[in-house]
């Protein structure tokens, strides 16, 4: 075999700029996209009616010092969505496990890193943000749950070998 027709070594990363490329060809649901950008607008409406109140009482006024901050975490929120919408989930459910023992170690870490708020310890302080592991935990555990019921389905779909012990 010559060196032309070898196949190159393929990484997780490789296969994933594969995916990345072929799912930014795939048109874009726009009924979905139009419906999270009005929930979106909705929402930074809600905020801002409830945070002039909360700004006027601690914030001494100055509500637009929470509403940027709530506008940086929607954009934030907007960026992630848009890397997750163009990863393959087939692609994102092979690595299901490892996400999830990651996302419990975090949740372990929160035991000795964790920071203290309001009597109870949930969070991790990071440079810029604060985190709840239990966030990634909850989203990390779900893609296992369908992951398992994909690769079980023939075996969930007979009742005494799902059901009856």
């Amino acid at each position: 075999m010559d060196s032309t027709t070898e196949h190159p070594t393929h990484s997780p990363w490789s296969s994933l700029k594969t995916l990345i490329e072929g799912q930014l060809a795939r048109p874009v649901d726009r009924s979905m996209l139009l419906m999270v950008v009005i929930l979106s607008l909705l929402g930074v409406g809600a905020v801002y009616s409830t945070v002039a109140y909360l700004a006027d009482t601690q914030l001494e006024g100055d509500v637009n010092s929470m509403l940027v901050r709530h506008l940086t975490r929607l954009v934030i929120a907007g960026v992630v969505m848009a890397v997750f919408s163009v990863i393959d989930y087939r692609w994102l459910s092979r690595y299901s496990f490892p996400l999830l023992v990651g996302a419990l170690l975090l949740l372990c870490s929160v035991w000795i890193f964790g920071v203290t708020t309001g009597g109870a310890t949930r969070r991790l302080d990071l440079v810029f943000f604060g985190f709840q592991p239990s966030d990634l935990v909850r989203i990390t555990l779900i893609l296992r749950v369908a992951t398992l019921l994909v690769k079980k389905r023939s075996y969930i779909k007979d009742f005494g070998r799902s059901f009856v012990p």
